[in-house]
């Protein structure tokens, strides 16, 4: 173990919890931790902390006996990224994030927030890629998809520009699947598509992840083909085709 990331919302570590985890070089600890039980880390001489809180949360945090290896580590304190409270300057995703903010691919899911992790549906998807491409105008304005109805929705040009470039097909029986929760294989075949690239094999979903791993797009990102893709991965996927 070399590298771990500890989720939001983790209040806790237990007592020894990476006792021995002499490779263990990079953790990155929740903003919400309170308390670490003693011995967290020992064993491990080399590791830096990267922590989501303050200084001021890192100076109350409740630490135990012989947690020295943690406290006497290297400690970064993260910088938000784009405005958002929820996106720090030592995320994977962070330079995509500040890129789609840039470029007019999205605004975040509030004031503050971007909402890394959550899930992306269908329509949401094609407005990224579509509003990475510049938000270029369909050439027609009637849906060729029977759930793809009101021309006043944030999607419907997406979709339309889409469905004519060949992007995407939609589901099945005339219908796009705008709530349709989206799946790495779903966009590394939208991203292939919109390259211009075919990814060929009996099986799309191999062939469109075997396309994405030869193209760069995955480096960095653990995933399986079928796992819902969450919108930070959106958006570094964006980001390494489009940059």
């Amino acid at each position: 173990l070399e590298s771990l990331s500890i989720p939001e919302g983790v209040t806790e570590i237990w007592e020894g919890a990476f006792g021995g985890c002499s490779s263990l070089r990079t953790l990155i600890l929740p903003s919400t931790l309170e308390s670490v039980g003693m011995s967290c880390c020992s064993g491990n001489d080399n590791m830096t902390i990267y922590f989501r809180g303050t200084m001021r949360d890192w100076g109350v945090l409740d630490t135990s006996l012989n947690n020295g290896d943690l406290l006497n580590a290297p400690i970064h304190f993260a910088q938000s990224v784009a405005g958002f409270t929820d996106v720090a300057d030592f995320d994977y995703y962070a330079d995509a994030v500040q890129w789609a903010v840039n470029a007019g691919v999205t605004t975040g899911t509030g004031a503050t927030t971007f909402s890394p992790s959550a899930v992306v549906t269908r329509a949401q998807a094609v407005t990224f890629l579509w509003r990475a491409a510049g938000s270029p105008e369909p050439v027609s304005a009637s849906s060729p998809f029977t759930d793809v109805t009101d021309p006043s929705a944030y999607y419907y040009k997406a979709v339309l520009w889409a469905a004519e470039q060949g992007i995407t097909g939609g589901v099945g029986n005339n219908a796009f699947g705008l709530d349709n929760t989206l799946t790495y294989d779903q966009i590394f075949t939208f991203l292939c598509r919109a390259a211009g690239d075919t990814a060929d094999g009996a099986d799309w979903s191999a062939a469109a992840v075997n396309w994405a791993n030869a193209n760069g797009l995955t480096d960095g990102l653990s995933f399986s083909a079928k796992d819902e893709c969450p919108r930070c991965d959106l958006g570094y996927c964006l980001w390494k085709q489009m940059v």
